[in-house]
């Protein structure tokens, strides 16, 4: 049996579908007729919508593919790219290996970014040479500014608003690089542009927003979080069985109710829930709302709900909704009014300042920041 191809080419699939359909203004059918004529039906366009299977698969006419088919088209006479150039780049990007594939070398990712930033006329200092940049050219050269300031937010802004899968996978490759260095504040500002970049990119190329949250998820999931969550965690989340010798328009369906789910699968399968706060020391306020919990997790509910009515229409046009909004508003003062949790101070680890005191951390305690660290 053919192995299923991995969601990240899938996603590659439906993104060159997409920007054919966006180029062409044409409909699958109308598709279909300019790359096979009129006789019979091939329905190769609609296929690919439904099921995002692969244009590159086999040869359909004289030995060429779709996708090789659909390059060719409307060609300028004088043998420049043609209009669909840039949906064949965008099919053929390593953005899409680096989201099907785990655990490649460090080198993988550093080659490509120097590849890329060759192409296009552009460096990057590599860190042996500060001493000579500074040297010569000064500190404040833009190529060996310390940190994420003006120019690697440059560097960000330039590669967001390229807008193609090939810049997104140099922000990839950017990412994998700052985590194995350990560069966090470098990663931080990177996870940003990443997102940004996948968004922007479906905007402005006219991608359905499914392709692109799509995108968006095997970016968060496989390159931030380094998590790869399988067609075989759909089905034992949704208990949805493997059927052998399952029909192409069944399997159309399952395909599709599996990308659905992988898209907008419930919060609480993305971990165990903690790793956001820290360890703190029990307290009589905590104890309280634990004892308290299933009560005051109705309380919130009702006042969230209240909230978003307040929201929703306190700046409405119609008086109507105005007054709507301000007894929603009224209402949840009033739920909160009446909930009092312990007179007590939280408790902390620290009320004054530790034995042994870490540089490039916040205070352990509360009050003043200190003027000085006692240790790096």
């Amino acid at each position: 049996m053919r192995p299923t191809q991995d969601l990240a080419y899938r996603a590659r699939n439906w993104f060159w579908y997409w920007r054919v359909r966006q180029i062409s203004g044409l409909t699958n059918e109308q598709l279909d007729h300019k790359c096979f004529g009129t006789h019979g039906r091939r329905r190769h366009f609609e296929r690919l919508e439904a099921s995002a299977s692969d244009p590159d698969e086999m040869p359909l006419v004289d030995g060429k593919t779709l996708l090789e088919l659909v390059d060719a088209w409307d060609h300028p006479e004088d043998g420049g790219p043609g209009p669909y150039a840039g949906a064949t780049r965008a099919f053929e990007s390593t953005l899409w290996s680096f989201l099907a594939t785990r655990d490649l070398a460090p080198a993988v990712y550093t080659d490509f970014i120097q590849q890329y930033a060759a192409e296009r006329g552009w460096m990057r200092a590599h860190d042996r040479d500060y001493g000579l940049y500074a040297m010569f050219l000064g500190a404040d050269e833009p190529a060996i500014e310390h940190g994420v300031e003006t120019a690697y937010s440059a560097m960000l802004h330039k590669l967001v608003n390229e807008a193609s899968p090939d810049a997104t996978a140099v922000l990839v490759a950017l990412f994998r690089e700052a985590m194995h260095q350990v560069e966090l504040e470098n990663a931080i500002a990177i996870r940003k542009a990443l997102t940004a970049s996948i968004v922007w990119m479906g905007e402005l190329l006219e991608i359905p927003r499914n392709v692109t949250q799509l995108i968006k998820q095997l970016a968060s999931d496989r390159v931030l979080s380094n998590r790869w969550i399988t067609e075989a965690d759909w089905r034992m989340q949704t208990n949805t069985p493997v059927t052998p010798k399952l029909a192409t328009r069944a399997r159309i369906r399952e395909f599709n109710a599996w990308v659905r789910w992988y898209t907008k699968r419930p919060p609480a399968f993305d971990g165990n829930g903690y790793g956001r706060f820290p360890l703190v020391p029990r307290s009589a306020r905590t104890d309280w709302l634990e004892e308290h919990r299933n009560f005051l997790d109705e309380v919130r509910g009702e006042v969230g709900a209240m909230r978003q009515t307040h929201w929703n229409f306190r700046d409405s046009q119609v008086p109507e909704n105005r007054a709507l909004a301000e007894q929603a508003r009224i209402y949840a003062d009033g739920l909160l009014s009446h909930i009092c949790p312990p007179n007590a101070a939280p408790e902390r680890f620290y009320t004054t300042r530790p034995n042994l005191e870490m540089g490039g951390l916040p205070p352990a305690f509360p009050g003043p920041r200190r003027a000085a660290s006692s240790t790096e």
